[in-house]
């Protein structure tokens, strides 16, 4: 299992994890560069600390809790790589 590590407090993180149990900042997954990141709220979207000056809003799942990944801003559509194939949310 790899293990991730919160880019605003060092606190170790797991996949799984949606906020860091030590900071309690929001995380998400970036899977262009295979990294879960901290995330900065940023006028509507978030700003990851591992990718600093670019902007991601959530996959459409993460709203029941069944998906951390993140798009780009400008990306289309709602769901994230591994949600476009899913036909029920799990």
């Amino acid at each position: 299992m790899k293990l991730f590590e919160c880019q605003g407090c060092g606190q170790p993180l797991y996949f799984e994890n949606t906020r860091c149990e030590s900071c309690g900042r929001r995380l998400g997954y970036l899977p262009t560069i295979q990294e879960v990141t901290a995330l900065e709220p940023k006028g509507g979207a978030w700003e990851a600390l591992a990718a600093p000056g670019s902007r991601f809003r959530f996959c459409a799942n993460a709203s029941y809790d069944a998906c951390n990944w993140l798009l780009t801003e400008e990306e289309p559509g709602r769901y994230c790589l591994a949600c476009r194939h899913n036909r029920t949310v799990p």
